[in-house]
């Protein structure tokens, strides 16, 4: 068995260019029996060789021609496609997860594979509106085909799912992402942590969680997460009440505050909790009534606020970094007193015409899906829109 984490020593980089998640990190997705992979979340797209063997990710990930190309073009200074994301956030002037990452880990000494994104299927009892059938089973039974077609071999299988149960991986890690899906409803979650225990102990490692908040964790993964030597649990929380009920389907908000503060009193200090808010044309309007909300009634919990990002080919279209002049400055107006969203002002830019009509066009779509109207639910900045 190799010494792990192992480390590579790299040469000079271009930091305009290079990534230290090439190296540090993998994405793991499985698809029923195969497994996706690619090198972080956000990168768009997935690579082409599918890993069949969940007992040996590690070496057929480090070990793919694609993986090992790639890294080596990005020390040569050459973008990669799939990485779209950070560099069109920097282009804006903001900072990138990828300059994030150099700051963290520098340029020179980069420990392999010490970082997993986990994500181990779509199963979610939820169908939210800034999600889709590859990510939730509930969008899936639910979506018609002119909305979003998921592939027959994609759709989620209950049984006969094999668990991951790979020593070198799991000796590798210091950080692991949990995502789904509903990581709290998907059960080889609890079988991949039992695995790695059989390897190791869970007090050196660091997990981060995010969560509907619609679902409590077993007392089995509850015990296991209370061994690791801290864990973050992220509550997707994009608005309140019944604006939180349109966006993410089939969520009760009482149901979920009270599983919220189930979580305060229940856990131990290793464990911190916080909200993830994604902002987008749904919820941007509101976002002051939020930051209100969960600052009086949580005030220990620290908000995260994620950008959606509109992907390629999907109907989805509701990213919030163009408006008009008169629509921009009425959401500014309404944070203004607000300094943890004055981001804002530098993230949204004006456009001429109707930059609203793809996202019109597709809450219409989803209105009939769920059976629910966004102009009865924000009315405010729909009539802002039309």
């Amino acid at each position: 068995m190799n010494e792990y984490p192992q480390i590579v020593s790299l040469p000079s980089v271009d930091t305009n260019v290079y990534c230290p998640e090439w190296w540090r990190r993998v994405y793991i997705e499985q698809i029923n029996d195969d497994y996706e992979h690619k090198p972080c979340c956000v990168y768009r797209g997935t690579l082409s060789d599918r890993i069949s063997d969940p007992n040996a990710l590690y070496s057929a990930h480090n070990g793919s021609k694609q993986i090992i190309r790639f890294r080596q073009d990005n020390l040569n200074g050459v973008k990669n496609p799939g990485c779209g994301q950070c560099y069109e956030t920097e282009s804006r002037g903001q900072t990138s997860s990828r300059q994030y990452k150099i700051m963290e880990n520098g340029t020179s000494n980069v420990e392999v594979t010490s970082h997993l994104d986990l994500n181990l299927g779509n199963l979610c009892n939820l169908s939210c509106a800034v999600c889709g059938p590859w990510n939730s089973t509930s969008w899936a039974a639910s979506a018609p085909k002119e909305l979003y077609y998921i592939e027959p071999h994609r759709r989620y299988r209950k049984q006969d799912r094999p668990a991951i149960d790979d020593p070198e991986l799991f000796l590798s890690l210091k950080t692991i992402q949990l995502q789904g899906g509903e990581v709290f409803l998907e059960p080889n979650y609890l079988g991949f942590f039992q695995n790695l225990g059989k390897y190791r102990t869970y007090d050196d490692l660091s997990v981060t969680i995010f969560t509907n908040g619609t679902v409590r964790p077993s007392p089995e993964f509850m015990q296991i997460l209370n061994q690791c030597g801290r864990v973050d649990i992220y509550f997707s929380i994009d608005d309140i009440e019944q604006r939180f009920e349109y966006q993410r389907n089939g969520a009760r908000w009482s149901e979920v505050a009270s599983n919220i503060h189930w979580f305060r009193v229940s856990v131990k200090d290793s464990i911190h909790l916080h909200f993830n808010t994604t902002y987008s044309l749904l919820n941007v309007y509101y976002l002051a009534d939020l930051h209100q909300r969960l600052t009086s009634e949580f005030p220990d919990m620290r908000i995260n606020y994620s950008e959606f990002n509109n992907q390629p080919n999907s109907r989805a279209q509701f990213s919030a970094d163009q408006m008009t002049t008169n629509v921009r400055q009425i959401c500014l107006d309404r944070v203004a007193d607000i300094p943890e969203l004055s981001f804002l002002a530098k993230y949204i830019s004006i456009v001429e015409g109707d930059p609203y009509n793809k996202f019109k066009k597709y809450i219409q779509l989803y209105d009939g899906m769920i059976k629910k109207s966004y102009a009865d639910t924000h009315p405010e900045f729909y009539q802002l829109i039309i």
